[in-house]
């Protein structure tokens, strides 16, 4: 990780903070049950969702035995029920929902180390699909990341990104899921800090 010790100026830490933060990207697996129906006319039971953070190790995250870590990771998740839309008039049958996940996506992530080259990953199974208040079911998530690193006078200073995950996008280590900028919905949800 290239996280120094040092006296550094507060935009040298601002700077490296939006540099790793924007790239962050996810990957999702999709996970069957055994069934004699195939895979590709069913619905994936769940995702094995994997955000990797390039430039950071699992080590950095961990507190040394006196002191505090030199990153810490917060997340909030949202799983997403996209707008519904009437086919042939062309209007909206339901609006967008956002239901908060971040509780449940954070007690399933465990850190581990990229084989390739060590970087930071955090993978675990994404919550089940629910229903909305509007009869539909989530299809999305919305993964909210906040990285803080400790700068030299022992304060840590913040970065956050948002990626939004459409499934029907793509799965495998091959598609990357990565921030982008778009309007956010419903609870704003509350940060939840994950252990190395």
């Amino acid at each position: 990780m290239a996280v120094e010790d040092g006296n550094e100026h507060l935009e040298h830490y601002l700077r490296e903070l939006q540099r790793i933060t924007q790239a962050a990207h996810i990957t999702l697996e999709e996970v069957y049950s055994d069934s004699w129906i195939p895979n590709f006319v069913r619905e994936p039971d769940h995702y094995i969702m994997a955000l990797h953070l390039p430039g950071i190790t699992p080590a950095a995250l961990l507190p040394p035995l006196a002191g505090k870590a030199l990153m810490r990771i917060s997340l909030k998740a949202w799983q997403v029920q996209p707008v519904k839309i009437r086919p042939r008039e062309g209007t909206i049958q339901a609006a967008e929902s956002w239901l908060d996940a971040s509780t449940e996506l954070s007690q399933t992530l465990v850190v581990s180390a990229d084989e390739d080259d060590g970087h930071a990953i955090l993978s675990g199974s994404t919550p089940a699909h629910r229903p909305t208040e509007r009869g539909y079911s989530t299809e999305h998530w919305v993964v909210g990341i906040q990285l803080e690193q400790l700068d030299g006078e022992g304060d840590y200073q913040a970065s956050e990104t948002y990626i939004y995950i459409d499934p029907r996008g793509g799965v495998g280590s091959g598609k990357r899921y990565t921030p982008s900028t778009f309007a956010r919905r419903g609870d704003p949800g509350r940060w939840q800090r994950i252990e190395a």
